[in-house]
């Protein structure tokens, strides 16, 4: 019985394995192992299973020689190799894992460099750079996406090195989605509570150039909406400047009267005789007549000074609300009628002023509560209604074409317009703000008041689906789907 054993297992191996002096090969189809292989495992439906073993089952081997291999089934599970340490096979050993997430706790990290001084260098070209941003997102519409993208480059003139920061937004479908980029720079200056966004925009570039400092809407190359105070070099000298002051000769209150030494170019004056008498003198002075200039008489004197107090009927003026008269109405002493300029947080027009023009004598004025805590800006359906006009005034027009087009209803555009009196007083001209205008108001809102930190609707529509809006809590413009429910406060100018 022992002898039909051995010879089953004999016949066994010979089936399976071909030995060699040289080579052992192991498979089932006969073939002879590849003479570069002491061992050659060939197989189609079949793998090679090597020691499986956890991280300290394999520490435990002693003296492993250089090049044994397991496979680690616990840890950081994989195929692992001894060269004077144990090492992951197509791995690197200084990164380790936490669920979905990887990390690295010493050294430095080099993309396109392996000389790396930092904790993390890019080396790229002046196309490349690192990209920061949101794929596939633009409110839900098209795809599209948004990036911060970082490069540094040289110009070779005039041979300097320069970093280069870009906000891009690459937008997918219908071209009516694509707008300018502007970049914000945010800190967050309360505690957050869960996952709430209190970040507040300080600073705005426009992609128009324009810089903002304290404005989302900035109108200048630099637009700042505070105090401006410097230290150090001439910033005494600005200090004083503010609000226009002197500044180094340069700048100079409208008020200031130079001293004669001040003056340039001074006129030159005819020298003064020191000896002679009157009639020594060519051209003197005349008595005024009925036909000739002159100087006036004492009798004549003594005649116009007897109508100073006369009330003659030809030298009543009265001044009306909100004017001033000076003056005595002669040559001398003309009248003069003057208006008195408006100021922001006046009670006036049926609400309060909010903005002035240069003249102060004409502006914005806005209802002193909402029209609406929560109204869409629509009227049910979406369709453009061609309300894209932004600036001063410019509310006006967008609320009539709102109106033309979307017809009678509740919605944010036929609230302004229908504005029940205010403060015992009617006017038939408030409207809703265009998208500037509105912004002014949010800068006064402290004046005004009566405001919620909601977002609050303007009359500037974006596309047919959606209009521009802006966060009374921060100033935030955005525009959002027409639908949407949130407040309106009407204006009207004067």
């Amino acid at each position: 019985m022992k002898k039909i054993r051995l010879l089953v297992f004999t016949l066994s191996l010979m089936l399976g394995v071909n030995a060699f002096s040289q080579n052992v090969g192991i498979n089932d189809n006969g073939s002879q192992p590849n003479s570069s292989a002491m061992l050659d495992v060939q197989s189609t439906s079949k793998g090679i299973l090597i020691p499986r073993m956890t991280q300290t089952e394999r520490n435990a081997i002693a003296s492993p020689a250089t090049g044994l291999m397991v496979f680690q089934t616990d840890g950081i599970k994989g195929f692992y190799y001894f060269e004077s340490a144990w090492k992951l096979v197509g791995g690197n050993s200084q990164w380790a894992t936490s669920g979905s997430d990887i990390y690295y706790n010493t050294g430095n990290v080099g993309i396109g460099t392996s000389s790396v001084t930092n904790k993390l260098e890019v080396a790229a070209s002046e196309s490349e750079g690192i990209t920061i941003g949101k794929p596939n997102d633009d409110m839900g519409r098209n795809g599209g996406s948004y990036s911060i993208k970082f490069y540094g480059f040289r110009d070779i003139v005039p041979n300097a090195i320069s970093a280069k920061i870009t906000a891009d937004r690459t937008d997918a479908g219908s071209s009516w989605w694509s707008q300018g980029t502007s970049m914000g720079f945010y800190t967050t200056s309360v505690l957050g509570i869960g996952n709430a966004d209190n970040s507040i925009e300080r600073m705005r570039i426009t992609d128009g150039g324009y810089i903002g400092i304290g404005t989302s809407s900035p109108l200048t190359l630099l637009d700042v909406n505070g105090v401006i105070s410097t230290t150090g070099g001439n910033s005494t000298n600005w200090n004083t400047a503010f609000g226009w002051g002197p500044h180094s000769g340069l700048y100079r209150t409208s008020t200031w009267v130079p001293a004669w030494s001040e003056v340039t170019a001074k006129p030159t004056f005819a020298s003064v005789a020191t000896s002679g008498s009157y009639n020594d003198l060519s051209d003197k002075p005349v008595n005024a007549t009925m036909f000739s200039d002159g100087f006036m008489s004492s009798t004549d004197k003594t005649k116009l000074d007897g109508l100073q107090n006369t009330d003659g009927s030809e030298t009543k003026v009265i001044a009306g609300a909100n004017i001033t008269l000076t003056g005595t109405g002669t040559s001398y002493d003309p009248y003069v009628i003057n208006t008195l300029a408006h100021y922001v947080g006046e009670i006036y027009g049926g609400g309060k002023i909010f903005w002035l023009d240069s003249s102060k004598q004409h502006g914005l004025i806005a209802a002193t509560t909402d029209q609406s805590s929560g109204i869409q800006w629509y009227n049910g359906t979406y369709f453009a209604t061609g309300a894209t006009s932004d600036g001063i005034y410019a509310g006006k027009t967008n609320t009539n074409k709102i109106i033309s087009s979307q017809g009678s209803g509740s919605y944010a555009a036929q609230v302004c317009n229908n504005v029940a009196p205010l403060n015992n007083e009617y006017y038939n001209d408030w409207y809703l703000p265009s998208k500037y205008e509105l912004n002014l108001l949010y800068l006064q809102k402290a004046v005004v008041g009566g405001f919620t930190n909601n977002y609050y609707w303007n009359s500037n529509e974006y596309d047919p689906v959606s209009a521009w809006m802006e966060s009374f809590a921060n100033g935030y413009q955005d525009y959002y789907y027409k639908g949407f429910i949130t407040s309106v406060r009407a204006i009207r100018s004067f």
